[in-house]
């Protein structure tokens, strides 16, 4: 099916036209073109090179085929409002939101959505090459809201799983105070290849959060800095739980926290860098019971600079753990802390090196530790040995670790 374009530059009929001189306001002129592919009952909006002033919400109405297109970084749409770019005022159906450049213009609040997607279901959704910035500044330092919502507007804990086949890719977001992309009611979901710097950790803010009821999630080599929370994993009191969530890759640094979990799925991390967190690079809280897998990578420097040994690399409070071919180095607290609420777990052919308090605490029940480097990590004296872990769980079994060189 081809659809027809519409032009915000080009005359149409009666139709406002876009001047992108980023001084007069174009918001009109896109609305115009949003209903005629309603009218048309499908189309595309093509945004040519210019800087385009944005003034209110731009509503997109029409749940078919739909295209918002532009012409990478030389479209600048300029959004000079608190509130929502564009709301979706139903659900939607093979959209496609592609090489466009969007940059606030004011301090905005956490809620303020580039492209919010919560009054239906969404299916079929591909948001790609799209950068979104505040225009910051060091004597005006300001933040853009949020990035992408998605959800249904149902509200319960029978709530269907109707949003799927997301594709997010190579996006950036900068500067903003809530979150960058929010997932619920959704499966299918490719994040891919995504930058999200929030910058200077503002309170809250959120770099991917699965947001309840959803599974299928991947996650793959993207970079997110800066934040409160690079990954949250969490679960409303309306909605059930996810189900699946595979981190592949990519990097959660120099934030609050790294991976946070408050939620009980099925987690999956390869070969992904965790570092630099100011609380935990990994955190499972109590109450979640997810079965966490983490394969190769890194969880390193927690708590950089803060010296203190409550800054844990990763702290494990419930569920099951696997965790393999991991190097966990220079956390200023414990590199691994496994809580007594962990019930079955493995951890084998990891590196715990030069972690300022011990290279990790096994408590919970039904371990396995085999084949582990604990070397230069505080050492202590556990039944009569000098070791740089302890162990107080039941049913643990240590097998083959080596533990030299302590600090």
């Amino acid at each position: 099916m081809v659809l027809k374009e519409y032009d915000v530059t080009k005359p149409e009929g009666n139709y406002a036209i876009a001047v992108g001189d980023g001084l007069n306001d174009d918001t009109q002129a896109f609305q115009d073109r949003l209903d005629l592919v309603t009218q048309s009952k499908g189309g595309s909006v093509f945004i040519p090179a210019g800087s385009y002033k944005i003034t209110k919400t731009l509503h997109v109405t029409f749940s078919g085929p739909t295209s918002i297109r532009g012409k990478g970084d030389n479209t600048l749409l300029l959004w000079c409002f608190d509130g929502d770019l564009f709301a979706w005022d139903q659900g939607s159906f093979s959209h496609v939101i592609k090489d466009l450049m969007i940059n606030s213009t004011i301090d905005q609040s956490p809620d303020s959505t580039a492209f919010n997607l919560t009054k239906g279901a969404t299916y079929n959704l591909e948001i790609k090459k799209v950068h979104i910035r505040a225009l910051n500044s060091t004597d005006n330092p300001i933040k853009f809201g949020s990035g992408i919502k998605i959800s249904t507007k149902f509200r319960g804990l029978r709530t269907p799983r109707e949003c799927g086949s997301l594709r997010f890719t190579d996006l950036e977001l900068w500067h903003y105070k809530g979150t960058a992309i929010k997932i619920m009611d959704s499966t299918d979901v490719w994040i891919r290849g995504c930058r999200m710097p929030a910058c200077e950790k503002p309170p809250s803010s959120i770099g991917i959060h699965v947001a309840g009821n959803s599974g299928g999630v991947l996650i793959e080599n993207c970079d997110i800095i800066e934040v409160d929370t690079c990954i949250y994993v969490s679960k409303p009191m309306d909605r059930r739980g996810n189900s699946e969530v595979f981190i592949v890759g990519g990097a959660c640094d120099l934030s609050n926290y790294g991976l946070r979990i408050k939620d009980s799925p099925i987690i999956g991390c390869t070969g992904s860098w965790f570092a630099s967190c100011l609380n935990r690079n990994i955190f499972v809280e109590n109450r979640a019971k997810p079965r966490l897998e983490i394969t190769g990578g890194i969880i390193h420097n927690a708590g950089p600079y803060a010296g203190q040994n409550i800054h844990h690399g990763a702290e494990i409070n419930g569920g099951d753990l696997v965790m393999s071919g991991v190097l966990v180095t220079h956390n200023a607290g414990v590199g691994l802390k496994i809580g007594p609420g962990v019930k079955g777990y493995t951890i084998s052919g990891c590196s715990f090196i030069d972690n300022f308090d011990l290279g990790a605490e096994f408590n919970g029940s039904q371990g396995v530790i085999t084949g582990n480097l604990f070397k230069k990590n505080k050492e202590v004296v556990s039944n009569g040995q000098q070791l740089q872990y302890t162990h107080s769980g039941t049913s643990i079994l240590l097998t083959s670790n080596l533990s030299v060189d302590p600090r």
